[in-house]
């Protein structure tokens, strides 16, 4: 099983079940798609990322009680929201450090679902149009 290489932000936004990776949305998919080894549609997220957050306090139990309450407290008050995580996040990355080695979920505990399939489990099929286009 090879490593990866993630910004503790990365980390952070699956663990906290909070957007605060340095490249936003990138970073949160990035990681989680590392950790599935597969590709993610934005509907699939929730899900991996559920599956994901108990792997990775496995892995870094130190983000056990760090699940970003504090940086919630921060938010209430009035100002740059982008500034107050940037700074919340510079002030975690001297805690822990910028970089961590991840490793991929084990065998089998992510089940691939194929996208349609996944997305007529969250919305009600009369919602969804499947176009299939011609080879």
């Amino acid at each position: 099983m090879t490593a990866g290489c993630f910004h503790l932000g990365d980390v952070l936004s699956v663990t906290s079940d909070r957007l605060v990776s340095p490249r936003g949305m990138e970073g949160f998919v990035d990681i989680l798609e590392f950790l599935t080894g597969v590709p993610l549609w934005t509907h699939q997220l929730p899900r991996a990322g559920e599956i994901c957050k108990p792997w990775l306090l496995k892995c870094f139990p130190q983000f056990v009680c760090d699940n970003g309450e504090d940086l919630d407290e921060r938010l209430q008050c009035q100002g740059d929201n982008d500034k107050i995580v940037g700074i919340w996040l510079m002030e975690k990355v001297g805690k822990y450090g910028a970089q961590f080695q991840v490793f991929p979920l084990p065998r089998g505990v992510y089940k691939s679902k194929h996208s349609v399939d996944e997305l007529l489990e969250v919305i009600p099929a009369k919602k969804v149009m499947v176009v299939l286009a011609e080879d």
